[in-house]
């Protein structure tokens, strides 16, 4: 199940199951660090530092049910991945 589809389905049932929550608080699972593109170099060092606030922030969003807050950051997220794919 994609992220998307999990913050479809907590919104419909009004609330993120434990497992997602879990899921957002461990970073090969959660939306950042699923997108598996962490070429670490000085050049993207401030994007990829963007990738991991966001993904803080997506597991807190997580945690308090934030559902419009996860789907903006989910967002965000998938821009600064896909970013950091172009240039590595």
């Amino acid at each position: 199940m994609t992220w998307r589809e999990r913050i479809a389905a907590a919104r419909k049932r009004g609330r993120f199951t434990k497992t997602d929550v879990n899921l957002a608080a461990e970073w090969s699972t959660c939306a950042a660090g699923e997108h598996d593109c962490m070429p670490w170099n000085v050049s993207n060092l401030q994007v990829a530092i963007g990738l991991i606030d966001d993904g803080a922030a997506f597991a807190g969003a997580v945690a308090r049910n934030e559902f419009d807050t996860a789907e903006q950051l989910l967002d965000s997220i998938e821009d600064l991945a896909l970013r950091l794919k172009r240039e590595a």
